[in-house]
């Protein structure tokens, strides 16, 4: 994370933590910070030792203590840190650039495809530059604004004049880097990053929806992105193509917190209850036979949060509103 970055989120955390309408009393405030595991200050001033002790925090808990306290933030399309522009992207999406060779392109496609469906957008140059405008240009404003960069690692990604570039570029910025092993393991200055691996007898057809759920499951549970995943977790659940992949989604779901809930997600979970078959007749494998309509309203409840009961006379219906026609999970 570049020190701009870092002091745009100390801004904002102290920004939340000081509200004079807050709940935050000094107390509570030093019991947060050291479950983040900030480092003690002895200075007297408090609000000089509040400053300390963020300073103290690595990149991933500032990230994550930054998500904690901004739970509900409910415009994904506002830039990151760093990010200077709009760049080839759709506005309010999670930004992916997906670096892989051009032996590789069917592969990032179908990444790509995936992670469409659930509102998360990847550039992927092959097919994503329009042939008309100059392609290292487009490449270097997708590298320059997206969020996130995807390696795909294969026995070619270090013999490409362009993927090492890709990554370096990431690396300069400080945003994540999911290092994706395809026969190769991490190497350079993401040899330390802790890489994705695919089973090795996997079928080549269901690569791509195990690449996205993996990729998928990452963003969700890694503090520099988790508070941008609300959105893409409801979608995910709501347009869910099959009961595999509805009881997949349930997890993340059911990790949102109560801020999360804005009235468009309510609004798109009720609807799911009511006219997606996957989620209407889907259950848990937790012998209760419970369908998911029945759970989410129980959920929603525990937070606080009432749900419509889901009607029974269109459940094998499918609701014009853009949720798909039930499928067994598709490779795309």
């Amino acid at each position: 994370m570049q020190p701009g970055e870092r002091f745009s989120l100390i801004q904002r955390i102290y920004a939340a933590l000081m509200d004079e309408y807050g709940d935050w009393s000094w107390p509570m405030i030093d019991a947060l910070l050291a479950e983040f595991g900030a480092g003690w200050s002895g200075t007297e001033d408090r609000v000089e030792r509040l400053l300390e002790r963020l300073r103290t925090l690595d990149d991933g808990p500032l990230a994550a203590l930054h998500a904690h306290l901004h739970p509900g933030e409910a415009d994904p399309s506002a830039p990151l840190p760093g990010v200077d522009d709009a760049g080839p992207w759709s506005e309010g999406t999670l930004r992916v650039f997906v670096s892989h060779t051009t032996a590789n392109k069917e592969v990032a496609g179908k990444l790509r495809d995936w992670m469409a469906r659930v509102g998360i957008e990847c550039f992927v140059a092959h097919t994503d530059i329009e042939p008309t405008r100059e392609w290292q240009d487009v490449i270097e404003s997708a590298l320059r604004t997206c969020h996130v960069v995807v390696a795909l690692l294969t026995d070619d990604f270090s013999k490409s004049r362009w993927c090492d570039q890709e990554v370096g570029f990431a690396v300069g910025r400080g945003i994540l880097i999911v290092p994706v092993r395809l026969g190769v393991d991490p190497y350079g200055f993401i040899g330390k990053v802790q890489g994705l691996t695919l089973p090795a007898d996997l079928d080549p057809k269901w690569l791509g929806p195990k690449l996205g759920d993996e990729v998928f499951g990452l963003l969700a549970r890694n503090p520099l992105t988790a508070a941008r995943m609300a959105d893409p977790i409801v979608r995910r659940f709501a347009t869910s193509w099959s009961w595999d992949n509805t009881r997949a989604a349930w997890p993340y779901l059911v990790g949102l917190p109560r801020t999360a809930w804005t009235e468009d997600r309510l609004a798109m979970v009720r609807e799911a209850a009511k006219s997606n078959v996957d989620v209407t007749q889907g259950v848990l494998l937790d012998g209760t036979g419970m369908t998911f309509p029945v759970h989410l309203e129980n959920h929603l409840r525990s937070l606080g949060i009432e749900l419509d009961p889901p009607s029974t006379s269109d459940s094998a219906q499918r609701s014009s509103s853009g949720i798909p026609v039930a499928d067994d999970d598709i490779p795309f």
